[in-house]
């Protein structure tokens, strides 16, 4: 079967089953469709994005009162482009306090209240300390520096972060990526969610990280959608039937197609189409080769130079060479 539209698959399973209502066809193709998704790395879900980390602001004095949202500044120039930053006052440490909104270059909101003893006058830093992944984020490939030529660690997680530096006040070359929770200016909906992380150190002057990462690919909702490359559409047919021999239907509708051998049997096909796909994939992806040890060495001084001076020999999943 060549490529087909969504609309054109769905409709393609109620042939087996006219009675099968709309929603519940396409229900069953989706399954299909999250579990070839989740079979393999697919190339066509490499996304790239990148942060940029402003250096660090700390001119003129600020003031805060318990229990206020807002910040005061004397000497001050803040902009509406402090909007996402974060905000620590004379020099306390955690919690760092979102900015929120912008009122003039001498007043600031923060996304809560202020906490702490009243302050007048006193220094601050307002630095990028949180940054947050793209809407269609899954998972990390890697992330870098080109300023300092190495990559960033993104398994560390926050309770390592709270030993090592429970203040938060180190500063200088990043080299931490940790994950902190949902991005809290997200409104909860399934197209806003975004995943935060904290950048540490914070980075001490202006600072360019991009990363790459793996795609999370949404359900197929509109008619003319159709599955990414090299899935095709009999993929998602044969899964669909599978599903569909499962279903036993209502007691006032039962499933004429319910058998547990024709589910075998599309599920063997399934499956085979999938792996058929993924080798299609390999060919693009080239996940099948690696190279040795890779990950387990330190992330400097290994950088660009280091490899041209000493070759590495490349490893398939097989052994070394073919």
């Amino acid at each position: 079967m060549s490529d087909a539209t969504f609309q054109e698959v769905w409709r393609e399973v109620r042939l087996y089953a006219p009675d099968l209502p709309v929603p519940l066809a396409q229900r069953m193709v989706n399954y299909a469709y999250a579990r070839a998704l989740r079979a393999n790395e697919w190339s066509q879900l490499k996304g790239s994005g990148e942060w940029y980390l402003p250096a660090p602001y700390t001119t003129g004095t600020a003031s805060a009162t318990n229990g206020s949202t807002t910040i005061t500044g004397a000497g001050t120039t803040w902009t509406s482009d402090m909007v996402g930053r974060q905000i620590m006052l004379n020099s306390q440490g955690v919690p760092w306090y979102d900015i929120t909104a912008f009122v003039s270059t001498t007043e600031i909101t923060l996304d809560r209240a202020y906490s702490g003893a009243d302050l007048s006058g006193v220094s601050y830093e307002l630095s990028q300390v949180y940054v947050s992944a793209k809407s269609d984020f899954d998972y990390f490939i890697s992330i870098l520096d080109p300023e300092r030529e190495w990559k960033l660690h993104f398994d560390i997680e926050q309770q390592v972060l709270d030993s090592w530096d429970p203040k938060r006040q180190k500063v200088g070359d990043v080299w931490v990526v940790s994950a902190v929770g949902p991005d809290p200016t997200a409104d909860g909906t399934a197209n806003s969610y975004r995943q935060r992380f904290e950048i540490w150190p914070r980075a001490g002057s202006a600072r360019r990280i991009p990363y790459r990462y793996q795609i999370r690919t949404p359900k197929l909702t509109t008619s003319g959608q159709v599955a990414i490359w090299p899935l095709k559409s009999d993929v998602l047919v044969e899964g669909a039937l599978a599903r569909l021999a499962m279903y036993k239907g209502t007691a006032d509708a039962p499933n004429p197609y319910y058998d547990l051998n024709l589910y075998k049997f599309h599920q063997e096909g399934y499956l085979r189409e999938v792996h058929r796909a993924m080798m299609e994939d390999q060919r693009v992806n080239q996940t099948w080769v690696t190279y040795a040890d890779v990950e387990d060495w330190p992330f400097a001084p290994i950088d660009g130079a280091y490899l041209q001076k000493h070759d590495v020999a490349p490893m398939t999943r097989w052994g070394f060479g073919y």
